[in-house]
């Protein structure tokens, strides 16, 4: 990847990823291009800049496996200014709840294999979003084309950016 320099974050990172169109994400039968990674961290970072209430500290539980969401989400966090706050799925119960609250998450996301871990608990004023059912991809359809602040979606790849099939 080079050097991306000292002091370079994790926002700056995916919006120079706009426009890039080689390889950036596998998983499984997935494959992602930078610009989709970026992109899709977008959609995301506008879905939650909605739902994030106004005033509140940006806090984003993330109580996810290994996905190509995961990497979406920490994109997003980053474009929104939000914290990200790892939720350890081996907590059960109370402490998870706990963890949830005292990291005052507002949204917190995670998929259908994390959701018996969060039967019965009382998470107020916490918005559960579930990534692999098929109301979240109505939530985040509007969304779709979102673009990363700074970006200007017509002026193509950022200087020195990768462009298709080889070449800066």
């Amino acid at each position: 990847m080079g050097d991306t320099g000292s002091g370079t974050t994790v926002a700056e990172l995916v919006r120079r990823r706009w426009g890039d169109h080689r390889v950036g994400l596998i998983h499984e039968d997935l494959v992602l291009s930078h610009h989709q990674v970026a992109s899709g961290a977008a959609a995301r970072a506008a879905l939650l800049t909605e739902l994030l209430p106004r005033g509140a500290e940006p806090h984003l539980g993330v109580l996810l496996d290994n996905t190509a969401e995961f990497p979406l989400w920490i994109g997003a966090a980053a474009l929104t200014g939000a914290a990200v706050a790892g939720i350890n799925p081996t907590r059960r119960g109370a402490e998870l709840a706990r963890d949830i609250l005292h990291t005052d998450c507002r949204v917190l996301v995670t998929e259908r294999a994390h959701l018996p871990l969060l039967d019965g608990l009382e998470l107020p004023g916490v918005r559960v979003l579930v990534t692999d059912q098929d109301a979240f991809a109505g939530l985040l359809a509007p969304y779709e084309g979102a673009v990363p602040a700074d970006i200007d979606p017509g002026a193509g790849p950022p200087p020195g950016a990768p462009r298709p099939g080889g070449g800066v």
